[in-house]
């Protein structure tokens, strides 16, 4: 073929890709648009909510080898200026994009503040939205519930969003496998329904909607409250998702699959070994993408809006996570899953 004419295909081949890709950024803020209503009220205070929820909290972490140093994240962003509105209940609300982390000691850009939460999702699928709290005081028992989600075409029970606390674990750093310094990440997605942490320490909740199956499209709004002792009053956010008018199409080359591995030997030796994952899950694990851009700190992750809840630990180096592992296993034998 002449120079040429394969100068002048690849040049076609170059501005149908970005035609392409073009289309895709206009489709997506077009959605983006879409999800979010007109008007939303703004923060609010309110009363604290009865809860009857079991308490539980973060799962304890060894100890630190002795001798290993820590190396924390170097935040360069300025300490932000609180309100008067945060300044009363002593903590800002902010969100930044899936793909990055939120470490203990970040502190929000200006353009990170929320006054309300807003997604979108197709019938059937896991969507995720996340928010953290900048605290300036103490959190005590931090709690935070979703309420179900209506408009006039139906409605998503509060059972159908998953609510969780992104945990700061010591993971060896700059590799994963280093044991003479470490640094504090987030690391694992754990049901907590009640968490107490210092002043200054961010705090992230990943929420999952998974919207029903046959959802009608429109605007579903509820709210997401949070209260702690440290405050007379809960903090209700507003939540507003577009469930859109179309299903989400399956690709049949692509599949996705859940690994677990476990050093407890009795449980990989059990005839019911092949549902570990989903077994310890409840209790421990539960990972969306996101956190770590894909990875969560050597663990991968599996199936974005596909699975709703998904992690693959590597046959493990750190041994902190794998006597984690163990040590769940042991306190919490085989039995059915809740979900």
């Amino acid at each position: 073929m002449h120079s040429k004419t394969k100068s002048g295909i690849g040049k076609t081949l170059s501005a149908v890709v970005s035609i392409g890709m073009a289309a895709v950024v206009l489709l997506e803020n077009h959605l983006a648009s879409a999800a979010t209503p007109q008007e939303l009220p703004p923060v609010r205070f309110g009363p604290k909510p009865v809860d009857a929820a079991i308490e539980r909290r973060p799962h304890p972490q060894p100890k630190v080898p002795e001798g290993a140093k820590e190396i924390p994240f170097d935040e360069t962003v300025p300490e932000p200026a609180l309100t008067e509105p945060e300044k009363v209940r002593g903590y800002l609300l902010f969100q930044r994009p899936l793909t990055e982390s939120v470490y203990p000691n970040t502190r929000p850009l200006p353009h990170e503040r929320i006054e309300a939460l807003v997604a979108f999702a197709a019938p059937g699928e896991f969507e995720p939205v996340t928010f953290a709290l900048y605290p300036v005081r103490p959190l005590q028992n931090l709690k935070v519930r979703g309420s179900s989600l209506t408009c006039p075409s139906g409605e998503i029970p509060a059972d159908r969003i998953d609510v969780r606390l992104a945990t700061y674990w010591n993971v060896g750093f700059p590799a994963y496998t280093t044991l003479s310094t470490y640094r504090r990440v987030p690391e694992l997605l754990e049901r907590v329904t009640a968490h107490s942490s210092p002043a200054g320490e961010c705090q992230r909740y990943w929420l999952t909607v998974h919207v029903p199956d046959d959802a009608k499209p429109g605007l579903y709004r509820g709210t997401v409250t949070v209260w702690d002792d440290g405050f007379g009053q809960a903090v209700e956010i507003p939540l507003a998702l577009r469930v859109l008018g179309f299903r989400l199409q399956k690709d049949p080359r692509k599949h996705f699959s859940v690994y677990f591995y476990a050093r407890n030997k009795r449980l990989s030796t059990d005839s019911r070994n092949c549902q570990t994952a989903r077994h310890v899950e409840p209790t421990l694990l539960r990972c969306r993408t996101g956190i770590g851009a894909g990875w969560l700190r050597g663990h991968r992750v599996c199936g974005r809006n596909t699975i709703p809840g998904a992690i693959r630990p590597r046959p493990s180096r750190n041994l902190a996570f794998s006597r984690l592992v163990d040590d769940a296993a042991a306190s919490d034998p085989i039995q059915p899953a809740r979900d």
